[in-house]
């Protein structure tokens, strides 16, 4: 018998890699049916991130990553974005986007570095093959953003986040 690959954390059932990818697939299949994208977020090893799989199929959309977030809220970030690009509206990369995270913090969206996006968004990639991904980087605790010398280094580390920006409007 195969080794547990994951445990649930609310019913302790184990899944062997294979079992827990179906149930991935699954979840993707099911959530793009029934609300046009998932997100999928991917918690332990050196990492917690998470990706969209289908924005990319809305007019003018993209696929999204979060690195280094709680779970939860990175769900509900991502959804809203989600149904933000699903009523038509565009946001500029590098823009401080203020009206989307319940706590008040700004968020901006950048360009994905590439080997981050290859990374860490693979499922994104089968679904949509050849999907733009943006990364949804959020500050650190005081606010700072991760290319901000005040930023904290710990968390800026995990953002994986490029420095130069360029400002237009996403599409």
């Amino acid at each position: 018998m195969d080794e547990p690959y994951y445990q649930d954390p609310d019913t302790e059932e184990e899944f062997t890699e294979k079992e827990w990818l179906r149930e991935i697939d699954d979840k993707i299949k099911l959530d793009m049916a029934l609300y046009g994208w998932s997100v999928i977020a991917v918690c332990g090893g050196d990492h917690t991130f998470a990706y969209s799989v289908g924005m990319s199929q809305i007019e003018d959309g993209y696929e999204l990553l979060a690195m280094n977030v709680d779970p939860r809220v990175v769900t509900h970030l991502m959804n809203t974005f989600g149904k933000r690009l699903e009523s038509g509206e565009k946001f500029e990369l590098g823009e401080d986007i203020a009206d989307i995270a319940d706590n008040g913090y700004q968020l901006q969206l950048r360009e994905c570095p590439a080997d981050v996006h290859e990374k860490y968004s693979r499922a994104a990639n089968r679904y949509v093959p050849g999907c733009k991904v943006l990364q949804l980087v959020m500050p650190d605790p005081l606010g700072y953003f991760p290319d901000d010398p005040q930023c904290d280094p710990d968390f800026a580390k995990y953002q994986h986040v490029e420095t130069d920006i360029v400002s237009d409007k996403v599409h």
